[in-house]
């Protein structure tokens, strides 16, 4: 079955991008001002030209929106001169990965998986012209799984690790998507198990390593048939209930 997730709070999706992220409550106001300012300066004709043919916010609107915001609503104006830039499609793509995890994170279930869909847009897209990006391939998967379609998720994060064998992100990902879109605890078991063997000592990958055997704590424990708070629901579960946490 396709969409099974956690059941339970603030697991981890490991993305293989290293940067830190806004308070979700900060993001959800953002997000919200975003869509304001866009309708603001639409209709109150904020937009300018420039010498290209792209739209160019005003100062005051630019004002009221993030670095991200901004830079996503330009990476949208090159994509209308020029579609197939990667750069701007790569961007968009990392943009809405963002959205549709906060839209999980705040548990809008119907927005998580249409920020989803577009996330998926951009990525496929933009993999069609470096179709050897592992992380962004890998961020794919995730977006696939959050759209409830486990499956494919499976697929891209095989595809990642098929020309990127040790890339950490996507084997713990695959565990992770073992355990809880497939609920297969045995092949979860022995991914999460690869991914301690993988880092090893490496330190820069500690927060994988306490994922990983904070879920084999999690499998042992199911397989032992003891429970606790955080014991996984076998039933049938949304993306609006996993969480990610980036590595710093």
């Amino acid at each position: 079955a396709n969409g099974n997730d956690i059941s339970f709070a603030k697991r981890f999706i490991v993305r293989p991008f290293q940067r830190y992220r806004i308070p979700l409550t900060i993001l959800g106001v953002s997000i919200a001002v975003f869509a304001g300012v866009l309708f603001i300066a639409l209709s109150a004709g904020n937009l300018n030209r420039s010498d290209d043919g792209s739209t160019v916010l005003s100062s005051d609107i630019r004002n009221l929106l993030t670095d991200d915001q901004e830079t996503a609503y330009g990476a949208v104006e090159t994509l209308r001169n020029e579609p197939d830039d990667t750069g701007a499609l790569k961007i968009l793509g990392d943009f809405y990965y963002d959205r549709s995890d906060h839209n999980r994170e705040a548990g809008d279930l119907g927005a998580t998986i249409a920020d989803a869909k577009i996330g998926i847009d951009y990525f496929t897209r933009y993999l069609a012209y470096k179709p050897d990006d592992a992380d962004a391939r890998s961020d794919m998967a995730t977006l696939y799984y959050y759209a409830g379609d486990t499956d494919r998720a499976l697929q891209e994060v095989a595809l990642v690790l098929e020309n990127n064998p040790n890339h950490i992100a996507g084997n713990l990902n695959l565990g992770i998507f073992y355990f809880f879109g497939r609920r297969d605890l045995d092949a979860a078991k022995k991914q999460l198990e690869h991914v301690v063997e993988l880092i090893g000592d490496d330190t820069t990958q500690r927060p994988a390593l306490d994922v990983a055997r904070q879920l084999l704590a999690q499998i042992e424990a199911e397989q032992s048939g003891e429970t606790s708070e955080d014991t996984v629901q076998t039933s049938e579960q949304t993306p609006s209930e996993t969480t990610t946490t980036e590595q710093p």
